[in-house]
């Protein structure tokens, strides 16, 4: 029995792993297919897809699947499927703030899921601009650290960055800038050899909210709901988790 309980369990952690590599998946072509529809299907003038497009090869989506998802936005109207980028403000547990960017064909079916999970966790959404003034948007460069450290952080700063980060714990560097220095400082470091490891544009909080470990756990546990959201595609808070363990997500 016990054999075929090992065997149970792993089929089932498989089954919860495909399970969220599939609507990563599935997040990341709608993010390809919004992106094109707003900014065009080419990446050098469309940082929106560019970014998307980085994070679909960076997740080992194929070539050919991004070519597909860009050239279905292209196609005719009747093979559109318009999706909507909407970002909801929420209140979470502990009175933290957070936005919730979503890609939606139907905003009933995505306001009302949102509800639901809100109110079911200590939380409730607000009205549009009433907490995203805590947030600033920023774009963010992603390299490996390398021995010529200083080279990179002094072309960075000398075409516009405004903050650089060393993270410790995987030996990264994060460099911060406002998103339209992105097609300025990216081929900056490109000719000096310097290639990103992602691209990316986020919703930076301006201060960070210190709550309890408890609330932090009730917290994480929303977030965990949200995410499996199909509509979902980026949370972002304000919450100071720097003094918990990272592993504090409760079971549904």
């Amino acid at each position: 029995m016990s054999g075929h309980s090992k065997w149970a369990n792993t089929k089932h952690r498989k089954a919860t792993q495909d399970a969220k590599r599939e609507k990563i998946f599935t997040k990341i072509i709608r993010e390809i297919i919004s992106a094109t529809k707003i900014g065009g299907s080419n990446p050098m003038s469309n940082n929106r897809l560019k970014t998307a497009i980085d994070k679909a090869i960076a997740k080992n989506i194929t070539r050919d699947t991004i070519i597909r998802a860009i050239s279905r936005e292209r196609g005719t109207h009747e093979d559109k499927k318009y999706l909507n980028s909407i970002i909801y403000e929420g209140y979470g547990p502990g009175g933290t703030a957070l936005l919730i960017k979503c890609l939606t064909n139907n905003r009933n079916r995505t306001i009302s899921e949102l509800r639901r999970i809100f109110s079911k966790n200590d939380g409730s959404l607000v009205p549009p601009r009433s907490i995203s003034y805590l947030f600033r948007k920023k774009a963010i460069l992603t390299y490996v650290n390398e021995h010529n450290k200083e080279t990179l952080l002094n072309i960075a700063l000398q075409f516009g960055a405004e903050d650089i980060i060393s993270r410790k714990y995987d030996n990264k560097i994060d460099i911060f800038m406002e998103p339209k220095l992105l097609s300025i400082i990216t081929p900056a470091l490109e000719d000096a050899g310097f290639s990103a490891e992602s691209s990316d544009i986020k919703m930076i909080p301006k201060i960070k909210v210190k709550i309890s470990l408890l609330m932090a756990t009730q917290l994480m546990n929303l977030i965990h709901l949200l995410e499996i959201m199909g509509d979902v595609q980026e949370i972002y808070h304000n919450a100071d988790f720097d003094d918990y363990p990272e592993n504090i997500i409760q079971d549904e």
